[in-house]
């Protein structure tokens, strides 16, 4: 199990952390990628393609391209895909994309893997297609043309102290635990791998900021991006109960660059 950014975006420190100021920082889009029993592979989310990289106004529009601004400075951005191929991985050897959320910055890769399915919940694709690319579904449209979406259903029982959860595999290797609240269908995911003994909880954007989650107060960003803040709060407190009972397994929220720093790579 490896953990990759598809570059890093630049933001202001307020919009992310709760009184974070307005300085400018940068923030990762943290991809897992782990390895099934079949040796084929699954990322949980993706980042933005490398077309999105390479012409980001193109992708993205005029407009939302500076919302959504790369580092290029730094950590000059290169796709999934590409980091992959230095690994020896092969974009076709990508069974599934496990996306947190549909948002354009966890799910844009899918274009780069031909042969990955790409799962979701009922509840996330069917908000995701009301909502529409205003609310940063821009994907949705091309995930229906692919015919590569597979929509699937938690079940309605507790494990780890969340309401909903599914053993997309049935090895406990991948396990999608309900996580709503940024989206209407966010999930957690729970990784293990069997290998190396690790495991790692991939939360998306439960919490922009893990001052969220420990202060309990909400970023100026998620005043506005949050889908119900009532789950939201909910999830924040599952995710802290989570840390306590599970303090070896980290709890990976996407956009969190102390705790990216830290994981495998």
């Amino acid at each position: 199990m490896i953990f990759l950014t598809a570059g890093y975006m630049k933001v202001p420190a307020g919009l992310f952390r709760p009184g974070g100021g307005w300085s400018w920082t940068v923030i990762p889009m943290t991809v897992a990628v782990i390895r099934r029993e079949d040796g084929r592979y699954v990322l949980v989310d993706c980042g933005f393609s490398r077309a999105e990289i390479e012409d980001p106004a193109a992708a993205f529009g005029v407009v939302r391209q500076y919302a959504f601004r790369l580092d290029r400075r730094r950590d000059p951005p290169r796709a999934v895909v590409d980091q992959l191929a230095d690994r020896g991985i092969d974009p076709a050897d990508v069974a599934a994309i496990v996306p947190t959320h549909l948002h354009l910055d966890h799910v844009g890769g899918f274009a780069d893997f031909p042969n990955a399915e790409i799962v979701a919940r009922e509840d996330e694709l069917a908000s995701g297609r009301r909502r529409g690319r205003n609310h940063g579904f821009i994907h949705l449209k091309g995930l229906d043309a692919s015919g590569r979406a597979r929509a699937v259903q938690l079940r309605e029982e507790d494990r780890h102290g969340f309401p909903g959860h599914l053993d997309l595999f049935g090895d406990g290797r991948v396990v999608l635990l309900d996580a709503r609240g940024h989206t209407a269908g966010s999930v957690a995911v729970l990784l293990t791998d069997p290998e190396s003994g690790r495991s790692a909880l991939m939360a998306g954007d439960a919490a922009y900021h893990p001052d969220e989650l420990r202060t309990g107060r909400i970023s100026l960003l998620a005043r506005y991006t949050t889908f119900q803040k009532e789950w939201l709060r909910a999830t924040w407190g599952r995710l802290r109960d989570f840390q306590s009972a599970h303090p070896e397994t980290p709890v990976v929220l996407a956009h969190d660059l102390d705790c990216f720093r830290h994981l495998p790579h």
